[in-house]
């Protein structure tokens, strides 16, 4: 499996190819065997990665709206829920932004919250990507449910508490 961690440098997204497994020796993590400077980033799925990350951080900083917090307070195990939430509509303006200035395919949607579907898909190349954890994506509840329907699915992955971004495929 690959991974691929995107770095912002000054501005721009560079790739970092990472190859190995998912699992490292402390848990969930990249298992690292190889270690590979791409350069810009002009394809979707680093693009897209790029728009994750982003959308990662943007959540951690703006936290959760009142009502999530009081919500979560009630109930912990709502924070999975909630969190996710507001990393997908982060990742929501990400990929709109993305769009508008060229450096994603017009050809790109976005499923709308509440609507079966990946996060993001490409009907012209056959192709989706869907914002979830590393163990949700190891499972592979998500490539059961859209592979068959979208193309071939790309997970951008992620560790709640951390805004780096890996993509499985």
């Amino acid at each position: 499996m690959t991974a691929i961690n995107m770095v912002s440098t000054l501005g721009s997204a560079w790739t970092v190819g990472l190859t190995g497994g998912l699992t490292g020796l402390y848990g969930a993590g990249p298992q690292v065997t190889n270690f590979t400077r791409v350069g810009p980033a002009m394809t979707a799925d680093a693009c897209l990665a790029g728009c994750a990350s982003r959308a990662l951080s943007q959540a951690m900083a703006g936290g959760l709206t009142r009502g999530q917090a009081q919500a979560v307070a009630a109930n912990p195990r709502l924070f999975p829920a909630n969190f996710g939430t507001q990393v997908h509509a982060a990742l929501e303006q990400e990929v709109l932004l993305a769009k508008g200035s060229g450096q994603l395919s017009t050809s790109i949607q976005i499923t709308p919250r509440g609507t079966f579907g990946p996060d993001v898909f490409d009907p012209v190349s056959g192709k989706w990507w869907d914002l979830t954890t590393q163990q949700s994506w190891v499972r592979g509840i998500h490539q059961g449910k859209y592979n068959g329907m979208f193309g071939r699915g790309t997970g951008l992955l992620y560790n709640r508490g951390s805004s780096n971004v890996f993509i499985a495929k």
